[in-house]
């Protein structure tokens, strides 16, 4: 289970909770620049994972583990958050 408190602990030398939202909500400089939703960030990560030619810039994750795993993440991080505010706080995704 992805919760805040478990990215702060474990994950604090990346910058813990926080961090991991800015990233997801940022995400790959690739497809930074286009100002996609959610969805149609996932949507175009999972086009570069089955891609023959992907971007110059293209990451591979260990294990060959899928680009939109941390958007997985964050969903379910989304799910242990159990004040309404907060979680509207967090999974904003606000690319302006």
């Amino acid at each position: 289970m992805v919760t805040k408190e478990l990215l702060d602990e474990e994950f604090a030398h990346h910058g813990g909770s926080s961090a991991f939202v800015e990233a997801v909500v940022n995400g790959p400089e690739f497809l930074a620049v286009q100002g996609l939703s959610f969805h149609e960030t996932v949507l175009e990560l999972w086009n570069y994972w089955h891609a023959l030619g992907r971007a110059p810039d293209y990451f591979d994750l260990p294990d060959g583990a899928p680009p939109f795993l941390p958007h997985l993440g964050i969903l379910c991080l989304g799910w242990t958050i159990e004040d309404e505010e907060r979680l509207r706080q967090v999974m904003a995704w606000n690319k302006t």
